[in-house]
């Protein structure tokens, strides 16, 4: 009888195991709305859009200020979590690359949601061109950019 129980108890185990491991590998939604201004993330303005899904709580900016006005506001382990956790999306292209290694172009005329006028590029050549080809703005690393204050 004691085996039978046993018996039981580790496939019980095994079984509550096994379940948490496919809820913690199940696809996270990611959000449709910005978490500081609120402002829906479409089709139209998710190039412009921060997604971030591998924390407890995904979350989403409509504008590349809004994550920083947030990250401003928040406790260094939180400003840690969306540096590590951020994706930005590539402006010409859409791709999503880390938000901590993508370089930026602030002041090139380029009209974002919140009007914080902020883009992100994969590799400083693409921004140095973009700056180029717009005759103004400022290429910035995200070190630069989360220094810049956003309101």
């Amino acid at each position: 009888m004691r085996t039978k129980t046993f018996l039981a108890g580790v496939v019980l185990l095994f079984v509550l195991i096994w379940t948490a491991g496919i809820v913690e590998t199940a696809e996270k939604k990611a959000p449709t709305q910005c978490e500081v201004c609120g402002m829906k993330i479409t089709a139209a303005n998710k190039s412009l859009s921060v997604m971030v899904t591998e924390v407890l709580s995904p979350m989403a900016f409509d504008d590349i200020g809004c994550a920083i006005k947030w990250r401003d506001g928040e406790c260094a382990m939180r400003q840690e979590a969306l540096d590590d956790n951020a994706r930005a999306h590539d402006y010409e292209t859409g791709a999503s690359i880390a938000m901590a290694k993508a370089v930026y172009v602030r002041g090139a005329g380029v009209k974002t949601p919140m009007s914080h006028g902020v883009v992100a590029f994969a590799s400083k050549e693409q921004a140095k061109a973009f700056v180029a080809k717009q005759g103004k703005g400022k290429v910035l690393s995200y070190g630069d950019l989360i220094m810049l204050e956003f309101e």
